[in-house]
């Protein structure tokens, strides 16, 4: 009777060992990006729960020695632990290769956070020290003026031990993933607060704010993020700027009073997922910018009055911003859209050439800058992407009358997701998904790999490649094709970092989507 008994009683130990095992799945795919079903880390994420449910009650029928009464109970427990962790966590967005941020569901968010500690006024000002010695230069548009993301007559004090970096200021900022840009003793970036998108200028040495222009637009997605993506641009009395729905504002310089605003006409969201984030380019007295759409791929407006000039192209843009090269062929402007890139006529907008770029498939990210590489002789474009993409090394030539575009080599060696490539010499210097690359620009030959960084943003000062980190550190690497070489780091922002950093001078800016900070740097003789 006992030994009967005995024989019947509940077992637990197998539903424990399934929760446990689902559980370290979880784990393993949020905390270290563990994908073991492909897709990116929320198929595993969802993989992993279906399978551990239906392991649980395939468990529970037929081992656990339950009756139908226990079983039901330990179903519904189940399913009320799993709406209990659902109601206790919120996902507060993806990191770049897909994992979600998760944090606590009564934690405040980064809006609450801000608008908290900006009703405080809190700019925590750094130590004392003479301003007016500090090297002082404008950066007027994204990754500057020429979109290189290089700056080569400075170089930076490689040892941040021995040469620590000084914070000057320290603030809270909105949403949003725009750079900074300098003009003077201004900076000025875009941010979301609350439901409305603002363009914000602040005093480069103090951090403290001198105006703010807003308008009552808030763009919300989950996967990139909330707030505007594109960087302003500046002629130096004027502002422009592009919000993620598609408004483009042109402000004074001075007091962000409006000159002009017009609202492009934009594709469909389901084809800009992540919304309008392709900075304006300021060609002498034109805004170019490139919304995508029928008719609407490229398009230049009046810088003074903000009046269409031309408007050409039908294809959908991708992320990447409109770049001026001045090929030997003659200046054009260079678009990466979804499905490939597109050489134009500055003055008409009409298309010199145009090359494909990978199959069109659900992702449709292109965020990399083109890299036009002109020598004496010769005209040459890199662009690369993520997603399997790879990179691809095109050649411009011209009869006179037309401009052809031909391969020269395309691998799988450089797959630069969100982070665009510096050139140095005959040598590319790029992020492979999440790993720091060079590669050889003649045959596109993988030099080295190492430095993991995430999904972060890299310029290229003098011989130094300054990476900002997905992580929120600031990395210095030797420019050296020769091997990897991580000089040093220390940490500048706390949380997911997307967002181009910024070198006016020796003064440093960098920004997340929640923090901006700015230090002055020490320089090198």
């Amino acid at each position: 009777m006992n030994e009967a008994a005995t024989q019947q009683r509940p077992r637990y130990g197998g539903l424990l060992f399934i929760v446990l095992l689902s559980v370290a799945g979880l784990v393993a795919v949020v905390r270290f990006g563990f994908t073991p079903f492909g897709g990116g880390p929320s198929r595993s994420i969802k993989a992993i729960i279906l399978l551990g449910n239906v392991a649980a009650y395939a468990w529970i029928r037929k081992y656990s020695r339950l009756r139908r009464s226990g079983q039901v109970a330990a179903v519904v427990v189940i399913l009320l632990l799993q709406l209990s962790v659902r109601a206790a966590i919120r996902i507060d967005g993806f990191m770049g290769d897909g994992r979600p941020i998760v944090a606590w569901s009564w934690e405040p968010t980064a809006d609450d956070v801000f608008a908290s500690e900006h009703r405080k006024l809190a700019t925590t000002a750094g130590p004392s020290l003479d301003r007016d010695s500090l090297v002082r230069a404008d950066w007027v548009g994204f990754r500057n003026k020429d979109r290189s993301g290089r700056i080569d007559d400075v170089l930076i004090a490689r040892d941040v031990k021995a040469n620590a970096p000084v914070e000057l200021w320290r603030r809270p900022v909105g949403r949003g993933w725009s750079a900074f840009i300098v003009v003077g003793d201004r900076c000025i970036t875009q941010e979301q607060r609350g439901e409305s998108e603002v363009v914000v200028c602040y005093n480069v040495l103090t951090g403290d704010e001198l105006w703010v222009h807003a308008d009552q637009i808030a763009f919300r997605e989950v996967t990139g993020g909330d707030g505007p993506r594109a960087t302003p641009a500046s002629d130096g009395e004027r502002v422009v700027a592009l919000g993620a729905t598609g408004l483009l504002n042109c402000l004074n310089l001075e007091d962000g009073t409006k000159h002009w605003s017009v609202q492009l006409s934009m594709p469909p969201r389901e084809e800009l997922v992540f919304g309008a984030a392709g900075s304006p380019l300021i060609l002498e007295q034109t805004v170019i910018v490139t919304p995508g759409g029928e008719g609407n791929a490229m398009v230049a407006l009046d810088l003074q009055t903000g009046n269409e000039l031309w408007a050409v192209g039908d294809s959908t843009i991708g992320y990447s911003s409109p770049h001026y090269a001045n090929f030997n062929c003659g200046p054009q402007l260079l678009t990466f859209g979804s499905t490939g890139i597109v050489g134009h006529d500055p003055k008409t907008g009409s298309v010199l050439w145009s090359a494909p770029f990978g199959e069109r498939s659900t992702e449709f990210v292109n965020v990399c800058q083109p890299v036009p590489l002109t020598t004496r002789d010769r005209d040459r474009v890199l662009i690369s992407a993520g997603y399997g993409r790879g990179c691809e090394m095109l050649e411009l030539t011209s009869d006179g009358n037309s401009v052809r575009a031909t391969t020269l080599w395309k691998n799988l060696k450089l797959k630069s997701k969100f982070a665009s490539i510096v050139t140095s010499g005959n040598y590319a210097y790029g992020l492979d998904e999440r790993i720091l690359t060079c590669i050889d620009l003649e045959s596109g030959e993988r030099l080295w790999k190492g430095g993991r960084y995430g999904h972060g943003q890299l310029i290229l000062v003098g011989d130094t490649l300054l990476v900002l980190a997905e992580n929120g550190d600031v990395v210095l690497v030797e420019a050296s094709s020769a091997a990897f070489n991580e000089l040093s780091r220390f940490k500048a922002l706390e949380s997911r970092t997307w967002t181009h950093p910024v070198l006016a001078g020796s003064l440093l800016l960098v920004r997340n989507d929640r923090e901006a900070v700015c230090y002055a740097i020490k320089m090198r003789k």
